[in-house]
Formats: structure tokens, C-alpha cells, sequence
């Protein structure tokens, strides 16, 4: 009876700390972004880190990145982890990209948490080659944001083209 007792008030601790966002390491709470605001602050982190990918600054996308150890990147089997190596690879990227290049994402979906969120979509990018034939490409974009007290953050982005067959 008392190993009866005993589990059911675990699972209600553990249905309560989940249904309230309690999430405690050590006696220290980790902070939480109200969900009302979550959503609204998300988007608009994944927006922004869109539109500076069609802009081509790297001084405008580097807000919305985690500068610590946290940060990893995924991108075409690359591994960059870190603000200072991601940063190098867009600075080279970007001054590598040919006149005309577009990016379009579509299929924005975003979930939201009181301390994470994720963001997925599809992307195409067109540009005309040196015969001026236009060049596409596609695939998919994952962004990993979590909350802190500065707020939103990227703290992992996985991109990749699809395959050939995929086309």
C-alpha cells in the first residue's frame, strides 16, 4: 500500500512540475519566456534570420545566435560549433554567392515552449549560372531556440539540399 502511496504522488509531482513549467537544477528555477509572448518573439527571430540570409549581412543575423559552446551547426555535412566558426563560414559564404542568388522560404512551422522552440521549413535558392540559365536548389532548415534571460536565441541549426532524386 505504501509503494501505491508513494507512486502516486510521484506521478502527480511529476504531472504538476511538467504542467507548470518547474524545471529545477539544483534550488535555482531556469528561467521561462511566457508562452502569450513566445510565439510571437520566435517568429520573429526565424524571420529575421531569414530576410539577413536574403540581405547577405552578417552583422544582422548575429543577435539572434547563442555566442557560447552552445551553439552547433549543421549544414551539408559541415560541423561548425560556436558563433566565431559560424560566423567565418557565413563571411566567406556570403562573399562567395553569385549575382542574382535568391533565397525563398516556405513552409514555416514554428512550436513553442516556455523555454524552447523549434522552427522548420523548406527553402529554394535560384540564381542565373554563367549562361544565364537559371539554377535552383532545395531543401531543409531546423532552427533550435532556447530562452534565456537575454531571450531567444538559435542554439542549433541543421540545413540540408535534397538529394538529386529528391528534386
Amino acid at each position: 500500500m505504501r509503494c501505491l502511496l508513494l507512486a502516486f504522488c510521484i506521478s502527480i509531482a511529476c504531472i504538476s512540475a511538467s504542467r507548470f513549467g518547474r524545471h529545477l537544477e539544483g534550488s535555482v528555477a531556469t528561467p521561462m519566456a511566457r508562452q502569450s509572448d513566445s510565439d510571437g518573439q520566435v517568429r520573429s527571430i526565424v524571420e529575421e534570420r531569414f530576410r539577413a540570409a536574403n540581405a547577405k549581412t552578417v552583422s544582422d543575423i548575429a543577435p539572434i545566435y547563442s555566442h557560447d559552446e552552445k551553439l552547433i551547426i549543421f549544414r551539408q555535412g559541415e560541423i561548425f560549433r560556436g558563433w566565431d566558426a559560424y560566423e567565418n563560414y557565413w563571411k566567406a559564404a556570403l562573399a562567395g554567392l553569385p549575382p542574382g542568388f535568391e533565397l525563398k522560404f516556405d513552409d514555416v512551422r514554428i512550436q513553442t515552449t516556455p523555454r524552447m522552440a523549434f522552427a522548420t521549413a523548406l527553402w529554394t535558392t535560384t540564381y542565373p549560372d554563367k549562361s544565364s540559365q537559371q539554377i535552383s536548389t532545395k531543401g531543409l532548415i531546423t532552427l533550435v531556440l532556447i530562452y534565456n534571460p537575454s531571450g531567444w536565441h538559435i542554439v542549433h541549426e541543421h540545413i540540408s539540399a535534397n538529394s538529386p532524386a529528391d528534386k
